[in-house]
């Protein structure tokens, strides 16, 4: 590949027209349609699925996969060799047989090209057709024929919805043949299948956006990334590539227009139209361009027409019912992207000026539609009235597009919506990352503000912004909260000055005001403040008591979610990191998945907070390399909008995976990075956690020696900033690059009054390496595996087999070098250290392993060998090797060898 470009990022033409695409996401299908092919139970297959869905790749992945017994012919039916009876098979036929066309003449030829079709085969015969529903008459017949009485089994796909011919139709209505219908990829395989074109991992945003374009249609995503390796629109950072959006060049267009047929010009308009403004009521769209015309499109299926049971607000309404009203949309969502991108500006104004007209007609507005209408308004230069743009403004805000929640706001404020407006801006340029553009929007309208609620909103907006290097004028700010006579508006303010004094380091400072709010009779502030006691708690040891709180507060955060928003993000942000350091990783998975579908947690900075947490958790299964993927697309989001300041945990985390996968180069630039911004912001509670992370660079190297010093010195910084579980977890880092006894004898005294599983886990593993005791080192392991955390697991259970081994004990070395080998397996840690085993200690092959666990089970020989798929004499052979390897005689001791 060769550069494009560079902005920052860097940017690639990819190589990918040059790849040969692989079948993706299809492993179930095609090992069926091979056993259907091989076992008899079936005279065929037929493969059903959309253009584009892979009906032709699995096909030919299938031929080339059947055994040399068993013979195959290719046939592709297209529209032309339609045209003539048997043209699909003319370059399997050798002097051309058919002579007349009429009745008797065409049943001599449909027998000689049987005969022909059937000759040299040398066994079994599969004849394969692409494309079926393509086919003629006459040759349909002669495949149905061949079907029927059984001289080849047959693989036909077919283009769902097509019609098809009636002897390939009653393949399956007659059950001779098998249907199998091939749906869309999920985004796993899209993701899987845009890595093997682009030869690198593309981020996982990209990723769900390239699934949702594509509809997982394996065609399209290929001309997406096509598309995008034209027009330069992939872009490399940080090992990861980011998609950045339909393109829409000559060749996607073409595709888009092969599958949309040939437009006039009246049906064109209308489908950019759709495309502008999907999706669009079918009221109003019948009403401004007929029925006949929208009805003619779906059948042709370029529309769907669809159901919504979205609550609607018709003009100076609230709210209303559940309308379930009929929704028009393009039938693929490229189809849309496509057209929209070949839509130019002038155009685009007449669109949206068409599209304001056909919704003045509609009755069933939902808030969506009220937005739309709103931006189209703004975009076309209609007047709007102040209340109308603060009203989508925050529509937008509730979307989490905040873009648009900036730019109606803006307007509104310019159109004399006064203190609201400016409030409104304020927070939306808060969370774009505009530090310095929302500090003027609050001071155009702080001193103009009388109603009490949005004075709070603004002071309490002015602090956070404030505070991030202006404490002095955050403390101005906050001590204005006595103006306000409300105690709820005023716990408001105070909650947030606490928490960013709490953010800023200064907890000493900040716990009485939390102690207060923490008992406020108000829930709201007891939900406002929560972020702030719960870091207070953590920092404190208390997790199990700051998990307990955010518990309670997730309740109330749901209950009040039309008063305050954004309280399920305070709560739930509180509840993961309370799991995070206790050690709860399947719990926190759990979380995760409920967080990442609420719709107000999909803006770039919630998603990059999310992407650090899932970083987290791969980080302690010992999934370093999923750890630096999710970690890496986390910096590149949260690099437009970091209003926490995660930058540097995040860059941490980068090179905390880098060091665990053995990349020295990756490592020092990220751990150089995070180091850089932390100089920036030094007081931050995570402080103690970045240096933490970034001591682990020297790992890469194996200086473990430099990152024990790093370690220990993160601690220390920690114990500066009160915060004693980042002191613990920093202390045990150390203990595992080989800390010295003093180290460890601190951490012991340390855990011990830190609340948490993970903690008994630390006191467990440094207590056996202290006294060099393996039982305790296994007890450890075993602690650590239940948990989740293979990694750490791994360590400990290597160390027992290496206390067990300088000891003498064969047995107990040879167990626990076993324990070690198979977790060892399940991660990719594949430079860490601490995982070597002594070099004359045997260990278990993978085969080995498996057998060894199935019998451990209480599974027979003959049991294993049918699982297995392989001959009972094997499984005793292996057995034989097992029990040698690890010292015992025979399966009743396998249990206690393997720590069952």
């Amino acid at each position: 590949m060769s550069r494009h470009s560079t902005n920052g990022a860097r940017c690639y033409r990819s190589s990918v027209d040059a790849v040969s695409w692989t079948l993706t996401g299809r492993s179930d299908e095609l090992h069926r349609v091979l056993d259907l092919l091989t076992n008899g139970s079936t005279d065929g297959v037929v493969l059903v699925g959309p253009a584009g869905v892979g009906k032709s790749r699995l096909t030919t992945e299938v031929l080339d996969l059947l055994g040399d017994d068993i013979d195959h012919r290719l046939v592709v039916a297209t529209p032309g060799a339609a045209t003539i009876p048997f043209g699909c098979l003319a370059h399997l036929l050798g002097d051309p047989p058919l002579r007349r066309l009429d009745a008797p003449a065409l049943l001599d030829t449909f027998r000689a090209v049987r005969q022909q079709l059937l000759a040299g085969a040398s066994g079994e015969l599969v004849v394969a057709v692409d494309d079926a529903h393509l086919l003629d008459e006459a040759s349909a017949a002669l495949f149905g024929q061949l079907a029927t009485v059984g001289d080849a089994r047959l693989l036909v796909n077919v283009r769902a919805g097509a019609a098809c011919p009636d002897a390939i139709t009653a393949l399956w209505k007659n059950e001779r043949c098998t249907r199998i219908e091939l749906g869309p990829l999920d985004a796993d395989e899209v993701g899987r299948l845009a890595a093997t074109a682009l030869g690198g991992p593309l981020a996982r945003g990209s990723i769900e956006r390239l699934h949702e374009v594509s509809g997982g249609n394996p065609l399209f995503v290929r001309e997406l990334l096509l598309d995008a390796t034209a027009a330069g629109t992939l872009r490399m950072e940080r090992n990861l590539w980011h998609w950045r959006g339909v393109a829409g060049g000559l060749r996607l267009t073409e595709v888009v227009e092969s599958h949309l047929g040939r437009l006039g010009e009246s049906t064109a308009d209308l489908v950019d139209l759709v495309a502008m403004g999907e999706p669009l009521p079918l009221e109003a769209l019948a009403h401004h361009a007929g029925v006949d015309l929208v009805d003619t499109l779906e059948a042709d299926g370029i529309f769907t027409i669809s159901s919504d049971d979205r609550p609607t607000m018709p003009p100076g309404a609230r709210s209303r019912g559940t309308a379930g009203r009929q929704l028009v949309r393009l039938a693929h969502p490229l189809f849309g992207e496509v057209r929209r991108a070949s839509i130019g500006e002038g155009r685009r104004r007449v669109l949206q000026r068409r599209l304001l007209t056909l919704f003045s007609s509609a009755t069933d507005l939902d808030r969506t539609d009220l937005l739309r209408v709103a931006s189209w308004s703004l975009d076309a230069g209609q007047p709007l009235d102040p209340v109308q743009l603060l009203d989508a403004a925050r529509a937008a805000r509730d979307l989490s597009d905040l873009h648009r929640c900036a730019d109606l706001a803006r307007a509104a404020l310019e159109r004399g919506g006064g203190p609201d407006a400016a409030v409104e801006l304020a927070e939306a340029l808060e969370w774009l990352g505009a530090t310095d553009a929302a500090i003027v929007a609050l001071d155009q309208a702080l001193d103009a503000m009388s109603d009490e609620g949005i004075r709070a909103r603004a002071l309490a907006c002015g602090i956070r912004l404030q505070a991030m290097g202006r404490l002095d004028e955050a403390r101005a700010l906050a001590s204005r909260a006595g103006d306000i006579g409300d105690a709820t508006w005023r716990g408001f303010v105070e909650a947030q000055w606490a928490t960013s004094l709490v953010l800023e380091g200064h907890m000493d400072e900040a716990r009485p005001l939390i102690d207060t709010l923490a008992d406020h009779p108000d829930p709201r502030v007891r939900l406002r403040v929560l972020s702030a006691t719960n870091l207070v708690l953590l920092a404190d040891g208390r997790i199990l008591d700051a998990r307990a709180t955010a518990e309670a507060a997730i309740r109330d955060a749901f209950a009040r979610r039309n008063e305050i928003p954004r309280g399920v993000i305070w709560a739930f942000s509180a509840m993961v990191l309370d799991l995070l350091a206790a050690g709860d990783l399947d719990a926190l998975d759990r979380v995760l998945e409920v967080a990442a579908a609420d719709v107000t947690a999909t803006n770039d900075g919630s998603l990059g907070f999310q992407l650090l947490l899932q970083a987290k958790i791969a980080l302690h299964r010992g999934q370093a390399g999923l750890a630096r993927r999710a970690a890496s697309e986390s910096a590149t989001l949260l690099g437009g909008i970091d209003e926490l300041g995660l930058g540097p945990l995040v860059l941490g985390t980068v090179a905390e995976a880098s060091a665990i996968l053995g990349d020295t180069t990756a490592a020092t630039a990220a751990a150089a990075e995070a180091g850089a911004l932390l100089d920036d912001q030094p007081s931050r509670p995570f402080a103690a956690e970045v240096a933490r992370a970034i001591a682990w660079a020297p790992v890469a190297d194996g200086d473990v020696i430099s990152a024990e010093a790093a370690l220990c010195c993160a601690a220390d910084v920690a114990q500066a900033a009160g915060h004693r579980t980042i002191e613990a977890g920093a202390l045990f880092d150390a203990v595992r690059v080989g800390a010295s006894q003093t180290t460890q004898r601190r951490l012991i005294e340390l855990a011990g009054t830190i609340q948490g599983p993970l903690a008994e886990g630390w006191v467990r593993y440094t207590t056996g390496v202290l006294d060099d005791d393996p039982s305790e080192l296994e007890h450890a392991g075993e602690h650590f595996a239940a948990l989740g955390f293979l990694m750490v697991a791994a360590e400990a259970f290597t160390l027992a087999s290496r206390s067990h081994h300088r000891g003498g004990v064969a047995a107990g070395a040879r167990r626990a070098g076993t324990r070690a080998t198979a977790l060892r397996d399940a991660i990719d840690a594949l430079g860490a250290h601490q995982l070597d085993l002594p070099p004359d200690l045997p260990t278990l092959s993978r085969r080995e392993q498996q057998i060894a666990v199935l019998a451990a089970d209480g599974r027979s020989s003959r049991q294993i060998a049918e699982q297995l798929a392989v001959s009972t004499r094997t499984v005793d052979n292996q057995l034989s090797r097992v029990y040698q390897k690890l010292g015992i005689s025979g399966r009743r001791e396998l249990p206690e060898a393997l720590g069952r």
